[in-house]
């Protein structure tokens, strides 16, 4: 495939200048091993962004996370 306008695409930037993106002796091995959630710059899910500058774009990170601790006790 390819990224251009007007496709929808399912794609993942990480934020390689994160502490656990380095030593790059092996980008791929880096993004494997060592970059997980939190490494997440941004995504796109069916062309839709999801996650802007690791921050989401449609809910409140702080609000789901009350809500699940929430859910957590019963």
């Amino acid at each position: 495939g390819s990224i251009e306008t007007g496709k929808r695409a399912d794609l993942v930037v990480f934020d390689g200048n994160r502490l656990e993106a380095t030593p790059v002796h092996d980008p791929a091995a880096n993004l494997i091993y060592s970059l997980g959630p939190r490494s997440v710059r941004d995504m796109l899910v069916d062309g839709e962004l999801l996650v802007r500058e690791s921050k989401l774009t449609r809910d409140d990170e702080a609000v789901l996370a009350r809500r699940h601790r929430t859910h957590g006790r019963h």
